[in-house]
């Protein structure tokens, strides 16, 4: 038989399997590091869940999906809906990542209530110049595939 590339997922004559995807450099599934952080896995739409109506989108392992906001001078709010399959602590959560450039010294982090079904999560911060901050929403269950979903996301 020729010569080939053993995967551990596979039988003879498969060249292997994509193990792992990485832009930029090391770093945890938390983000810490001084580089991009990977690629989130187990990230997918729902056409099965939402509030009202699907879809949405779900998180299903530890982890986070984040994403970029920009914000100018004032009162500014975030909001979204969360739902967690199983009632367990800890709970789905929004997280305002710090940025001093807007005046932001600290995460800012709100915690959705108990329960299975959908319910609201409310944050917000009050910068003090137009910039970007990153908003993360955590689906925090470390044991097990728990499914974790997000909708209407509303910024203002």
């Amino acid at each position: 038989m020729a010569d080939y590339l053993k995967s551990t997922f596979s039988g003879p004559g498969i060249f292997g399997a994509l193990q792992a995807l990485a832009l930029g450099g090391p770093c945890s599934w938390r983000g810490d590091g001084t580089y991009a952080r990977h690629l989130q896995v187990g990230f997918f739409r729902s056409d099965t869940e939402g509030t009202p109506l699907a879809p949405c989108f779900g998180l299903k392992h530890i982890g986070f999906w984040r994403f970029k906001w920009a914000v100018t001078a004032g009162a500014r709010t975030i909001s979204c809906y969360a739902k967690q399959s199983v009632n367990l602590e800890p709970r789905p959560k929004l997280v305002i990542k710090a940025n001093p450039e807007v005046g932001l010294l600290a995460d800012v982090v709100a915690v959705k209530g108990a329960g299975t079904g959908w319910g609201q999560i409310i944050s917000g911060f009050v910068p003090t110049a137009t910039g970007v901050v990153w908003v993360e929403l955590h689906n925090a269950l470390p044991d097990g595939n728990y499914d974790c979903f997000f909708d209407h996301i509303t910024t203002t």
